[in-house]
């Protein structure tokens, strides 16, 4: 039971606020006291009032280390334990009694969670001598996995004592851009905090009028927002959703095991010099580089350190609005280019609590846009049929205007282990005009297909990617099996669909020698080629995270676009999605039909 619940506020009303923050900092892993009171402040915003929360963070510093009470379960930190206390679940017996289902039927707690807490309470009453053997570490997974779910705030473990830890060096911890904007975030979120708190601040932390405590709340929010009211999730719930490792095995990983110091998806840079010694005279910065802003993407600065007025703050919500909603993973098609709802979530929280002179209105808040699609004209843009009319013409002619949308998995050993997306024009089966241009072109070399396949390849660039909000920068081909041979009319048809557009042709691969052709291979054998990418294959350019097409003529299980998408990769281009004229028909790629005309490659990939 609860101290408050059971009687207990004469102990909770002899302690003050003070040693109630130093026991958590004893007896948890809680590291420093401003980490606790972030804590307490998040629990307090879940609907706590602010002794409610004292008193369940003095409870879960009493149970942590024990094994009896709600906060002696490893995976049940203060605020989980508020919300099971909201559905009326405060004890560990009571808790025993629920299933996964019921468990992650309560707000806040995720299937994931529900089914961690479930094992553990099964091991914590069967196998009691060896919960006693873990009750130190126990104690530490309990706050981490907490802190995961819903708080970025939290200080992690030494990278000593993540060294350590077998469980972390067998994690496949992946390089991704989620992990980084999270990290980059908090750096500039804890600069304002420290800023905030600092004894020469003239500013109330709380007063939320002022466009600091507002620039601040707002990084708050791109961090641990979860409301379902605006359709954007907190990147410390994506993260915890999303990867199968924790912020802090990312810093172990890639940093001192605090903080993150070799960033590789994103752009960051550092504060200023004033700033970093400011903050070393605070006694916060012991060394430089820890601290960092992130450069928002299509931005050449990073995000500001301080804002003082309005006009700053405007400025500051512009760039976070180019944040992606949903920052792309390693081998994982939830990426998209939506970018965070900043007026939305601006709104959401200051409207209805400050008065109009003290907030932006949503019209002040200037936020990106999808590009015009009609910005400017060439062939492709005006190649997709508009009117009833055109649309009909261009059936007659080409047959259809959907396309096949697939995903190209990874064989599952070798060095490939990123699917690759791909977009076709029609299956490669023995029917129709596009089964005789197909053979024709790829069996015969000849050139007459292009006519044929340009007005609807010329659609699909227009459709999927000239009116996206991602920017392409290459189409190239893939190499056939022969050495330094490009198929010609592969090489027409790329350059000719991204005539007079952003997007240029380049050959970015090439075949150093000549390899068997993969015609009339079985299956088992086409993946051996995505197992083991030929280093006859290889990329003539060194990129820097370009988006890059790449076109082939017909794909049959995938491993060529496989292979040629890991070499442009290892080259540094930052996406790579097939094009091809036809996919043969089988098991080897799940596909859809798109027949949306407005479709986006981006929302396709996305699943949106």
């Amino acid at each position: 039971m609860s101290y408050e619940n059971s009687g207990d506020d004469e102990l909770l009303d002899s302690i003050s606020e003070s040693e109630i923050v130093q026991k958590v900092v004893d007896e948890t892993a809680f590291d420093t006291e401003e980490d606790v009171y972030d804590s307490i402040k998040r629990v307090h915003s879940r609907g706590a009032s602010h002794r409610e929360s004292l008193r369940i963070h003095f409870q879960y510093a009493s149970e942590t280390n024990g094994d009896e009470g709600l906060y002696s379960v490893k995976g049940i930190g203060p605020t989980r334990g508020y919300r099971l206390e909201q559905a009326d679940i405060d004890s560990k017996s009571e808790l025993c009694e629920l299933s996964i289902q019921q468990l992650s039927a309560i707000e806040g707690i995720s299937k994931k969670l529900a089914s961690r807490i479930h094992t553990n309470l099964q091991g914590s009453t069967t196998e009691s001598s060896e919960k006693d053997r873990r009750s130190s570490s126990s104690k530490n997974d309990s706050v981490n996995q907490d802190n995961r779910q819903s708080s970025p705030t939290s200080i992690y473990k030494s990278a000593s004592e993540h060294s350590g830890s077998s469980n972390t060096e067998k994690r496949d911890i992946s390089i991704n851009a989620l992990s980084e904007y999270y990290e980059s975030l908090r750096s500039v979120r804890k600069v304002l905090s420290v800023t905030l708190q600092a004894d020469a601040n003239s500013i109330a932390p709380d007063d939320i009028t002022h466009p600091l405590v507002q620039y601040y709340t707002m990084l708050d929010a791109c961090l641990t927002f979860g409301a379902p009211e605006v359709n954007f999730s907190g990147y410390g719930l994506q993260h915890n959703a999303r990867l199968e490792f924790s912020v802090d095995d990312y810093r172990a990983r890639f940093g001192d095991g605090q903080w993150v110091r070799n960033y590789q998806m994103i752009d960051v840079r550092p504060f200023h010099p004033e700033t970093e010694a400011w903050l070393d005279e605070c006694r916060f910065l012991y060394d430089g580089g820890k601290l960092i802003r992130p450069v928002m993407p299509g931005s050449e600065h990073p995000l500001p350190e301080f804002v003082e007025t309005k006009t700053e703050l405007k400025f500051t919500l512009a760039e976070l609005s180019k944040l992606p909603a949903y920052p792309e993973l390693p081998m994982d098609p939830s990426g998209t280019d939506r970018r965070i709802p900043i007026r939305e979530l601006y709104s959401y929280i200051f409207s209805g609590e400050l008065a109009d002179e003290h907030i932006l209105q949503p019209g002040e808040i200037q936020v990106k846009d999808k590009p015009d699609p009609r910005s400017f004209e060439s062939p492709v843009t005006a190649s997709t049929p508009s009117s009833k009319e055109e649309v009909e013409e261009f059936l007659m002619s080409y047959e259809k205007l959907t396309h096949i949308f697939g995903r190209i998995e990874s064989p599952g050993s070798g060095p490939i282990q990123q699917s690759v997306p791909v977009f076709s024009l029609d299956w490669y089966a023995p029917k129709g005009q596009t089964f005789t241009q197909l053979q024709q072109l790829a069996k015969e070399g000849a050139s007459e297909p292009v006519d044929f396949f340009l007005p609807r390849l010329r659609d699909l660039i227009n459709r999927r990617f000239l009116q996206d909000t991602w920017q392409y920068d290459y189409i190239t081909v893939f190499p056939g099996h022969e050495e330094g041979v490009l198929s010609s009319t592969l090489q027409t048809l790329a350059q000719k669909s991204v005539v007079d557009t952003n997007i240029l042709y380049t050959p970015l691969l090439r075949r150093t020698e000549t390899v068997d052709t993969q015609r009339g291979k079985s299956r088992e054998e086409r993946l051996e080629q995505a197992r083991n990418p030929s280093e006859t294959l290889q990329c003539q350019s060194v990129l820097d995270g370009e988006l890059v097409l790449l076109l082939d003529d017909i794909s049959t299980s995938g491993s060529s676009l496989l292979a040629g998408a890991h070499k442009l990769r290892q080259a540094g281009a930052g996406r790579v999605i097939g094009l091809t004229l036809g996919l043969t028909p089988g098991e080897s790629i799940d596909t859809t039909t798109i027949e949306s005309p407005d479709s986006y490659a981006s929302e396709i990939i996305a699943g949106i």
